[in-house]
């Protein structure tokens, strides 16, 4: 895992890298990601003409059409995310989308180290935008569709992490596959 070196006590660009690495660790799993960007530089322009600086975002080819992903790093403390944070990052998508050089799908994730206060949090639901929080602390985990990482990063910077898999057994056939929803049966027996 690519968390060596990380301070317990990140900064807002070592926040926003140590969320890419976790994203380039799922991409090592049975995801297809493409073209992962983080940190300033990292800007995707507009409909209306403008560039806009996202955190981390990828292309998942793992959905049905390619998805663009956003994601929003917040590295707070003692301070929740507000519904301002929330709605700057669907306004933000909501200029990238129409773009014909981007995806038509797409994906909008605010991690961040704080809890949402209510108001973000129903916002969010409403328009499908994920809030995952994410410990800057030496214990973190992580969950991006079916992969969830954790890990535990010590005083002498070393760490130990697992990457896991969500795998269920078909009620149908009885054979055992990888969950990417909630799945039920596998695909081969999904009608």
């Amino acid at each position: 895992m690519a968390t060596k070196g990380y301070r317990v006590n990140k900064s807002s660009d070592e926040y926003e890298r140590f969320i890419a690495d976790l994203i380039a660790n799922i991409k090592g799993t049975h995801r297809k990601i493409t073209k992962l960007g983080y940190g300033r530089k990292n800007t995707i322009e507009g409909i209306c003409g403008q560039a806009h600086q996202i955190d981390v975002s990828f292309i998942d080819n793992d959905f049905p059409n390619p998805t663009l992903v956003l994601i929003e790093c917040k590295r707070f403390t003692n301070h929740p995310i507000n519904l301002e944070d929330v709605k700057v990052l669907k306004a933000t998508l909501d200029d990238i989308l129409p773009d014909p050089k981007t995806p038509s799908d797409a994906k909008a994730i605010v991690v961040t180290t704080e809890r949402a206060r209510e108001g973000a949090q129903r916002f969010a639901e409403y328009y499908g935008i994920e809030i995952e929080q994410v410990s800057h602390g030496p214990n973190y985990a992580f969950r991006y569709e079916n992969v969830v990482q954790a890990g535990v990063m010590m005083r002498a910077k070393a760490s130990v992490s697992f990457t896991a898999v969500v795998v269920r057994k078909c009620q149908s056939c009885g054979q055992r596959f990888e969950v990417h929803a909630n799945e039920r049966v596998c695909p081969k027996c999904t009608p």
